[in-house]
């Protein structure tokens, strides 16, 4: 699986996507049982495709996680609209032109997002960032979570950073 893995560029790591599975168990009301989960790409940017796609094996073949069993769709950016029923979304890499259209997306439709690029959630355009090098950093956008309505439990909130 790792052979899978993108290597060239910022790509979200494992260690990064283990972890954004980790957040969703500590939302206020976390999901349980089978969870859709879109990965949202750009099919144009080569970059946010090879991420989306290796995210999107993971999480099929997934084993351990939390709560609930994250159901992965790959999911255009350009299609959001269409997965109203999705209040998960995992950000590829390379979507900085996007994030704005994602944010605006969440934030209507209550869907919490998560990336490993962390100027996203310091531009309060994604509500969670997670960084695995040199260490597991966590950082949550509370302007962008209160915006979507997404909260997360006490005990989470003590042990991340908030933007």
């Amino acid at each position: 699986m790792m052979a899978l893995w993108p290597q060239s560029g910022k790509a979200t790591t494992l260690n990064e996507l283990k972890v954004e599975v980790r957040v969703v168990d500590f939302l206020q009301d976390p999901p349980r049982g089978r969870t859709p989960v879109a990965i949202v790409y750009d099919p144009q940017i080569r970059a946010s495709f090879d991420d989306a796609v290796a995210m999107f094996i993971h999480l099929q073949d997934q084993r351990e996680g939390g709560k609930a069993q994250l159901f992965p769709i790959l999911t255009d950016v350009r299609t959001l609209a269409e997965r109203p029923d999705v209040r998960i979304g995992f950000i590829a890499q390379g979507m900085e032109q996007h994030y704005g259209h994602i944010f605006d997306y969440a934030r209507d439709h209550h869907m919490l997002t998560i990336s490993a690029d962390l100027g996203c959630v310091r531009k309060a355009q994604c509500m969670v960032g997670v960084a695995g090098s040199p260490r597991v950093e966590v950082i949550i956008s509370q302007q962008a979570a209160s915006a979507g309505g997404i909260a997360f439990t006490e005990a989470f909130r003590m042990m991340v950073t908030e933007n």
